[in-house]
């Protein structure tokens, strides 16, 4: 399946998922939760692995370490190895300008669920 990058923008509502600004003068870009690897994967490019970043926030959380594992955290950043069951990784997205947990499925729906980290012991 070909992400179609306007419809991951809709779907997020013009919004970076990193700092939560609103853009519509293209500088959103679709960020693949789990990295495609060199050459990318076909697999990796679909709808629960991409998510709209700002293209200043999508080099920070590829260029920094401390700001990839805040991404990680969000569920913005998943293992490669994840890339298949995206769409059963949490991520955090804003809703109505605040940040609440979502699935992301493949027909570019979000669904609001718990925190993952409701339960685990610190």
């Amino acid at each position: 399946m070909k992400v179609k990058p306007l419809l991951i923008f809709g779907r997020d509502s013009w919004t970076c998922g990193l700092c939560g600004q609103v853009f519509q003068d293209g500088s959103l870009v679709p960020h693949h939760r789990a990295n495609r690897g060199m050459g990318g994967s076909p697999k990796s490019d679909k709808p629960s692995n991409v998510l709209s970043l700002c293209s200043l926030c999508n080099g920070l959380i590829e260029s920094d370490a401390i700001e990839a594992t805040k991404a990680r955290l969000l569920g913005i950043k998943i293992s490669k190895f994840d890339a298949q069951i995206a769409h059963l990784v949490p991520v955090k997205v804003f809703v109505d300008s605040a940040r609440e947990w979502a699935l992301l499925d493949d027909k570019y729906n979000v669904t609001l669920t718990d925190n993952p980290n409701d339960g685990v012991a610190n």
